[in-house]
């Protein structure tokens, strides 16, 4: 994770506010709204090294300090955002999707409007490539509902439609907070429309916040509900309901003119189907063209982990005729009752000295959810090692219930690599920022490895193919400090990670201090060159330039 600067611990959230997607709030036909919580300033270059400075790297130290202070406000740049869709067919038989945009109120600008009230607004795009072609496109400018509290932000949440043949697309979403200066965020999708069958088939699984009858008319408006996604697919732990809709079609195929609709929670990928929680509905339904199905569950007893949404037909005979499942994510509260219940003898916890157990417990933050990183970091202060190895076993267990060994020696793998790859004298080696991102995202594809470009700190860019349903992801470590090995993330167009449009200056030693830095996007006389090969080869790449062929790790 990186480390933050919290310019304020007051929470104007209320405690029944999902983190996320928190309570949503209709605002109009247009938008609804998160309510949350703090301002966050990230502050990815400050590390463990400064804890321990002295004669010989104070100027690195000191250097270090004044480019990141300089640049942090510049850190905030990216929108966090992340976009969904789901496909329904018309009832000529034609596809159609439709787009769940989320929006990250902590990271817009909310200015004054003339009624003293903030707001934010942000420029959207919408836009269907196939090929280098538009197939469909939307530009329209989202605004928040107007707040007062000045330590509040207000999340956004977007719902589109678009009728589009069958084909391969790529998604592009642009995002322009127009109360700041900063470059759009750019969010990209891969998109496959299929053919709508002419059999019984369901449509997407869309998750939902919370549904009622409609009263007016609006895009969230089906079959004279009224609903409002949830485009995160994810219940913190003071989501109590699960709700979900799908669209059965064609069901007058079917030799049954009667049959079962049957939909229930299972671990996710379990073939085994086996019900959760008691986690199941059964309906009797007459064929017809098109069946709407709203389902609803009371999830608060659902324990953490990945589940599916599993919605099913079957026929008189018990015979699966369709089935469709969603993968949805739950993170409930974890307790010292609930886990001191396990019995771990002779499992793989108990195999582990206390080093290892400290060691695999603490790593496993990286890939652990919000409420497990509490506990995780709990673990450390109470130092209980059976809590601990009870807890160890109990997180890969809800990963992988057939086999939590194999799920945990895989992670151990992964753990064991970034340790010898980068550990340094009193920082473990997942501490760092370069191990993080790898235990996160796994081995890049590719590494560009620069550690001796002339007017350049040391750099490093990792090159993903592919994460998160992002393409073409790339990470910038550099080394201002040359006395440590340390290689702090500097930028990244991944979402939700440190953003840094201007990356290239910073690794240039010659500018990094130069006061212009604040005049960058206003001065075209700035040097465009940074080192020998820095911006001279890649800089048509489509990530802002970048290094040529450097070495290869």
């Amino acid at each position: 994770m990186q480390k933050i600067i919290r310019f304020s611990v007051l929470k104007p959230w209320s405690n029944n506010t999902h983190l996320p997607p928190p309570q949503i709030v209709p605002i109009n036909t247009q938008i609804f709204i998160f309510l949350c919580g703090t301002k966050t300033l990230p502050l990815s270059c400050i590390k463990q090294h400064l804890q321990y400075p002295n004669k010989k790297n104070m100027k690195n130290i000191i250097t270090t300090l004044l480019i990141t202070l300089l640049l942090a406000q510049n850190t905030l740049a990216a929108i966090q955002a992340e976009v969904s869709y789901a496909q329904f067919t018309t009832p000529d038989n034609k596809p159609y999707l439709e787009t769940y945009l989320y929006i990250g109120g902590k990271s817009l600008t909310f200015t004054k409007q003339n009624n003293a009230a903030k707001q934010a607004q942000v420029q959207i795009s919408i836009v269907f490539l196939q090929d280098t072609k538009v197939a469909a496109f939307d530009k329209f400018v989202l605004n928040s509902q107007t707040i007062a509290d000045t330590l509040s932000y207000i999340d956004m949440v977007d719902l589109k439609r678009f009728s589009l043949p069958t084909g391969n697309y790529t998604l592009e979403v642009s995002l322009k907070d127009l109360n700041t200066k900063d470059e759009p965020t750019i969010l990209k999708n891969d998109v496959a429309i299929a053919q709508p069958p002419t059999e019984a088939n369901f449509s997407s699984v869309m998750f939902i916040d919370r549904y009622e009858t409609s009263k007016t008319e609006s895009v969230y408006t089906k079959g004279g509900i009224d609903m409002y996604p949830n485009p995160l697919s994810y219940y913190p732990e003071n989501a109590n309901r699960l709700s979900f809709y799908t669209e059965l079609y064609n069901t007058t195929t079917l030799t049954d003119t009667e049959f079962l609709i049957n939909y229930f929670v299972r671990r996710h990928n379990d073939t085994q189907n086996q019900i959760v929680a008691e986690l199941r509905k059964l309906k009797r339904q007459k064929a017809a063209a098109v069946i709407p199905v709203l389902a609803d569950f009371d999830i608060s007893k659902l324990p953490s982990g990945n589940y599916d949404a599993v919605i099913e037909v079957r026929n008189k005979k018990n015979e699966l005729v369709v089935q469709k499942t969603q993968l949805f994510q739950r993170s409930s509260k974890l307790t010292d009752e609930v886990l001191k219940s396990l019995n771990v003898d002779n499992t793989f916890v108990q195999k582990l000295t206390a080093k290892e157990l400290d060691l695999y417990t603490q790593a496993a933050k990286h890939v652990a959810r919000p409420n497990e990183q509490k506990y995780i970091a709990n673990l450390k202060v109470n130092n209980d090692s059976t809590l601990m190895r009870q807890f160890l076993y109990n997180f890969w267990a809800e990963r992988m219930p057939s086999n939590p060994e194999a799920a945990f020696i895989a992670y151990k793998k992964s753990v064991d690599e970034v340790e010898k790859n980068y550990s340094m004298a009193r920082v473990y080696g997942y501490n760092t920022d370069r191990g993080r991102i790898q235990l996160q995202y796994g081995k890049p594809n590719d590494i560009q490895n620069a550690p001796a470009e002339p007017s350049a700190y040391p750099y490093q860019i990792w090159h993903y193919y592919k994460i998160e349903g992002q393409s073409d992801v790339k990470f910038v470590f550099y080394n201002p400090n040359t006395a440590t090995n340390e290689y702090p993330l500097l930028h990244s167009d991944a979402r939700k990670e440190l953003h840094e449009p201007r990356w290239q200056l910073v690794i240039n030693k010659s500018y990094s201090l130069d006061p212009r830095i604040r005049e960058l996007d206003a001065s075209p006389t700035i040097n465009n060159h940074y080192g020998t090969r820095i911006g001279d080869q890649r800089v048509n790449d489509g990530f802002g330039g970048g290094i040529g062929a450097g070495d290869d790790d």
